[in-house]
């Protein structure tokens, strides 16, 4: 398993790329619900199981590529 932090950017809550994320096997999304968005400030997280280590780090970088922080 690998956890990735969804970090703030001052932009905004709203996820793009959720669709994506939820539809790969092995990975979940947990938002914590904040609704002040600070730089760097920990907005939720996803995790990503696998066989492997290597496998997970490999889709975890994959899935971060896929998601943003927008404004509302």
């Amino acid at each position: 398993a690998v956890m990735v932090n969804i970090l703030g950017n001052n932009k905004g809550n709203n996820l793009k790329g959720v669709e994506k994320l939820l539809k790969l096997p092995g990975v979940f999304l947990h938002m914590y619900g904040k609704k002040n968005n600070g730089p760097r400030r920990k907005m939720g997280h996803f995790t990503v199981l696998a066989d492997t280590l290597d496998e997970a780090i490999s889709n975890a970088m994959h899935i971060k590529k896929l998601i943003k922080l927008l404004p509302i």
